[in-house]
């Protein structure tokens, strides 16, 4: 009469965890892939930008922490003002501006 030792079921066991493992690594391979496809723009265009600044006043003084948004029936851009009034408007990236077209 032969008895099963507890080395067989941990080896079943050790199995299934092995095989949970490997696909957690293989999901997290994947979005470790997809996040470098994100970073890198994967090829992604967007449309071209102008430089946009500007400055804002009220009764001749400059506005601090005021938005700015363009809108258009495509991507907005915004910016907010400085001490002295002053904004650089933002599509896709600081500094970029808007896209051209009529806000």
């Amino acid at each position: 009469m032969s008895r099963k030792t507890p080395q067989h079921r941990n080896t079943k066991r050790s199995d299934r965890v092995a095989a949970q493992l490997a696909r957690r690594t293989i999901g997290c391979l994947g979005l470790w892939v997809f996040g470098c496809f994100v970073v890198l723009g994967c090829g992604v265009s967007h449309p071209d930008t102008h430089e946009v600044t500007g400055e804002v006043t009220y009764n001749g003084q400059p506005v601090d922490g005021a938005n700015v948004v363009f809108t258009l029936d495509g991507p907005l851009a915004s910016g907010v003002t400085d001490a002295a009034g002053k904004f650089t408007l933002r599509t896709f990236e600081d500094g970029d501006g808007a896209v051209a077209g009529t806000h």
